[in-house]
């Protein structure tokens, strides 16, 4: 979702710990003025942005270009692109050490992260949220880049990359049942409404939180245990109605993984995102489940 900011009442506000609606401005860095007042912001991008200033270690990433009306971005580029829609920026990211890291590192990162608009500036990057893959070059004008790996001749990182779940779930009428893998199975028994999930994985590690029917959400919860009353299961003893997952990749598995769940038959899920229409969670707030999957992807 696209939404509208003004600079003059809104530039101070955060919406991530390292970002301020006032860093997306319709800027002219030749005439030195603001464009317009107005700020459009994909609501998916802050959190994209932190996630590359988390990967990198980064001391700063300063966005050199985000919105742009749709005459500012045309009298730049000849046309109104995504920065005119919101949905993009050019960043340049620095180190611990206040130095600039390089482009190259920073379109891998994007890559790893499943973005697909990225593009290769020399000294910046840009990066957008459009719903095709697009890779290329603004040095050079190169397009239609399958892998920025390949373009830049770095060498892919040759890890395992296979990553399992375990999870089961409690029933109204059956308790605890057995604990499913991956997809081999789902966890739920003869529609009986599920009042406790508990989740692990074998490489990396996961947080997950449940939604009570009665209208609340439980605090997340990290391990795997049906007698860890504190940490080891998501639940109250209430039916629970939506589930919400998030999947953290180690260092040593790339491209990053995440996690594909869903709740009764309803459409899949992936982590958080709130992308592509999904709601952030899986389920239906009201609906109660009874039906339970996952896997890492």
């Amino acid at each position: 979702m696209i939404k509208k900011y003004s600079y003059n009442k809104d530039k101070d506000i955060f919406l991530t710990p390292h970002f301020q609606i006032g860093e997306f401005r319709s800027f002219d860095d030749i005439q030195g003025i603001l464009t317009t007042d107005d700020i459009l912001i994909d609501e998916n991008m802050p959190s994209l942005l932190e996630k590359i200033f988390e990967i990198l270690n980064c001391s700063s990433i300063i966005i050199t270009s985000g919105y742009r009306d749709e005459q500012f971005d045309i009298r730049l580029g000849g046309f109104a692109g995504y920065h005119s829609k919101g949905q993009a920026v050019d960043i340049m990211c620095y180190n611990q050490n206040n130095e600039v890291i390089s482009s190259k590192d920073v379109c891998i990162v994007c890559e790893n992260l499943g973005i697909l608009g990225i593009g290769y500036g020399g000294n910046y990057t840009h990066v957008d949220t459009r719903n095709w893959k697009s890779f290329f070059d603004e040095t050079n004008g190169a397009v239609n880049i399958s892998s920025f790996y390949d373009y830049f001749g770095i060498p892919r990182p040759v890890q395992p990359n296979e990553v399992n779940v375990e999870y089961c779930v409690k029933t109204v009428k059956h308790g605890w049942l057995p604990t499913v893998k991956n997809l081999e199975n789902y966890a739920g028994f003869e529609n009986s409404p599920i009042t406790a999930i508990a989740i692990k994985v074998d490489k990396g590690s996961i947080k997950y939180r449940v939604h009570s029917k009665k209208g609340y959400w439980l605090p997340f919860v990290t391990k795997f245990g049906i007698n860890d009353f504190e940490n080891g299961f998501a639940g109250d003893g209430t039916e629970i109605d939506c589930v919400e997952v998030y999947y953290y990749t180690p260092d040593d598995i790339r491209p990053f993984k995440r996690a594909k769940y869903k709740i009764n038959d309803y459409d899949w899920q992936h982590d958080n995102e709130t992308s592509n229409g999904q709601d952030g969670y899986a389920g239906e707030f009201g609906v109660v489940a009874t039906k339970f999957q996952i896997v890492i992807e």
